[in-house]
């Protein structure tokens, strides 16, 4: 863009305002969309030049519509999984959609109803944008509520021996080390902190579901509180290439990430013994109870960011 701004936007101006090429710049404000081609005439190599543009312009109308097409796809379907956009069939109905508004436009009133149309539809989107300002500014202070309940309660740290705590470290398990983890730690301690939280009259419950390319499930406990921010505890495979400076016998290792309601702790559970699960999930249930009592505070806290139970999910990411 600079170069196409600078280059050729100073040529036009040189050859309108120093070079007495007056049609040029008439031409400009008449007709902008053929002004292009009429200032490549005056250069060299015109028949490649007009080319390139003409393949240039067409790649960037047709990325800049396919992704408009995506977007209100995804705007007017119910994802099931957010991990997957809107049907083909949505996407081609909009993309139709587009390529006839800007046609009836183009032929009602040329370039310039084309340009008011645009206005006049920005006009009343600036109010979401503002609706998104305050919704930032709500999350932030969320976050920021979140962050200072995090550092209040420390929480308790996995126990065991301090080797113990350095093989988890320079752990590189393999896919089925992570399903022993799994199935042998993850989801009895999921389950068991969730059976203590019912028996104590919590909603709690515990789902797994599938990730696609990955044959490890998504393990995630939900505590829904009455008028405030559910609390969610999930634990993600995620299949990451080996780094070079750790030991390992395969190219690639799997993570068991946590995620909580905001996001992602940095926490791989690979290697954690049930009993250490359960503390885990433990302390960030305490700060996720002290954090709730902070943000009191000021008001109840109805939603955190993101939507419950769908949290960001990087578990497609190498």
């Amino acid at each position: 863009m600079m170069v196409w701004m600078s280059v050729l936007g100073n040529s036009g101006i040189e050859l309108v305002a120093n070079q007495g090429v007056t049609e040029l710049g008439e031409q400009a404000l008449s007709t902008p969309q053929t002004t292009l081609y009429t200032l490549l005439e005056y250069y060299p190599y015109i028949g490649l030049t007009a080319t390139v543009v003409t393949v240039l312009g067409i790649v960037f109308f047709i990325t800049s519509a396919d992704s408009g097409a995506l977007v209100l796809a995804n705007f007017t379907s119910i994802l099931s999984d957010v991990n997957h956009d809107a049907p083909i069939k949505l996407r081609i109905f909009w993309s139709a959609m587009i390529g006839l508004v800007t046609i009836a436009l183009l032929m009602a009133g040329g370039l310039a109803a084309l340009q008011s149309a645009v206005v006049i539809t920005a006009l009343p989107f600036s109010l979401v944008i503002f609706a998104i300002m305050v919704g930032m500014v709500k999350a932030l202070k969320l976050e920021g509520s979140k962050a200072e309940a995090r550092r209040q309660v420390s929480g308790t740290a996995p126990g065991g021996d301090w080797r113990e705590r350095l093989d988890r470290a320079l752990d590189t398990s393999n896919r089925a080390g992570a399903a022993a983890t799994i199935e042998h730690a993850i989801r009895p301690a999921l389950t068991q902190f969730a059976q203590e939280l019912e028996s104590r009259g919590q909603d709690a419950t515990v789902t797994e579901k599938q990730i696609d390319g990955e044959p490890l499930p998504r393990l995630t406990l939900q505590v829904v509180m009455e008028d405030a921010a559910s609390f969610v505890y999930q634990v993600c495979p995620h299949r990451m290439r080996t780094p070079s400076f750790l030991p390992a016998d395969d190219d690639f290792y799997v993570r068991l990430d946590v995620f909580l309601a905001e996001g992602g702790t940095g926490q791989d559970l690979n290697g954690y013994t049930r009993g250490q699960v359960v503390g885990d999930v433990l302390s960030e249930y305490e700060r996720h109870l002290h954090f709730l009592a902070l943000a009191g505070e000021g008001g109840q806290v109805q939603a955190m960011p993101g939507a419950v139970g769908e949290l960001p999910d990087g578990a497609s990411q190498d």
